[in-house]
């Protein structure tokens, strides 16, 4: 007599009752345990277990694989902090460098004191600014190996259309700020301590009003970027100075047109500042030194030259202005 036959007459013997099926799956589990070896569990049949075992381990594999190719995407890659003024001819140019050196340039906007404290921390490979003193601070206390000019941001006066100052076609800055404050005309100001605030504050020293946050209530600060105070201007009908990308950018201008340009006053430089290795030992100088070289060059001072927005040229490069 088979075991399974013994098993079963043993059952009903003992008055046990199985379901249809139930003794079959029983005995069925019985004779696996009985196959595996003494002591052991049952074993995965060896194709079975191989394929398991491939299964497992082609994530770590993958994983194993893709650590070089991350390193390398790391070690190809720096970090530059820029103003706002400087972001749409950037965001253009970044893409060509990556394309034709292979380094990704990892792009931050901050107003330019921030942009250099964090330079000053080594925090930034490199920052392009429109700050000549604080960069030249850099490189008085050696945070900063070098600097370069790369660029002029123009910039422009727009007003009301009404023009309740009369400046319209000014060619002084300075006069047309002087018939501003004259008037007490509505006049917007960035308010932020970026470059282009100081050189507002240096056209207001130039025209006789030192400290115009205290001449009266015509005068307000947006204490924010040029998009937020150009909305601040268009929506109090008032003056104010602006980067012509900004400008170009804007488009709830209301009322606002263009007033004064032109004025040698109204160029806007800006420089590569490089974080100095030998200071700051985590900074990528290589790559940031390679990206310096590639903003002066003439094939990127020529597509700076071209950038428009609008079909307007924003930007003039370094060397047309300086005879490069």
């Amino acid at each position: 007599m088979t075991e399974r036959h013994n098993l079963l007459a043993q059952a009903h013997r003992s008055g046990s009752h199985f379901q249809p099926g139930a003794f079959d799956l029983f005995f069925a589990r019985r004779q696996a345990s009985a196959e595996a070896a003494p002591g052991t569990m049952s074993r995965v049949p060896d194709k079975r277990r191989g394929r398991l075992g491939a299964a497992l381990a082609a994530p770590f594999i993958a994983f194993a694989l893709a650590l070089p190719a991350a390193a390398q995407d790391a070690a190809k890659q720096m970090s530059l902090v820029a103003t706002d003024e400087a972001a749409p001819v950037l965001t253009e140019l970044l893409p060509r460098f990556k394309e034709q050196l292979g380094i990704n340039v990892v792009l931050a906007i901050k107003p330019a004191a921030e942009a250099t404290a964090m330079l000053r921390q080594g925090k930034a490979d490199a920052v392009m600014t429109d700050d000549p003193e604080t960069e030249e601070a850099l490189l008085r206390s050696q945070d900063a190996s070098k600097r370069l000019d790369v660029m002029y941001a123009e910039l422009i006066v727009v007003g009301p259309a009404s023009d309740p100052a009369r400046i319209a076609g000014m060619a002084s800055v300075v006069h047309a700020f002087a018939a501003i404050a004259r008037t007490q005309s509505a006049f917007v100001s960035r308010g932020d301590k970026s470059g282009l605030h100081r050189t507002e504050r240096s056209i207001w020293d130039e025209a006789g009003i030192a400290k115009p946050e205290g001449a009266g209530k015509w005068y307000a600060e947006a204490a924010g970027d040029m998009a937020k105070a150009l909305a601040a201007a268009a929506k109090s009908n008032a003056y104010i100075l602006s980067d012509k990308a900004a400008w170009l950018q804007f488009t709830a201008r209301g009322q606002l047109v263009v007033m004064v340009s032109d004025d040698p006053r109204l160029q806007q430089q800006f420089s590569i500042t490089l974080a100095n290795p030998a200071k700051h030992k985590d900074v990528n100088a290589a790559h940031a030194a390679a990206f310096a070289e590639w903003l002066i060059s003439r094939d990127t001072q020529l597509a700076i030259g071209r950038f428009a927005l609008g079909g307007e040229q924003p930007y003039a490069p370094h060397f047309g202005l300086s005879g490069r």
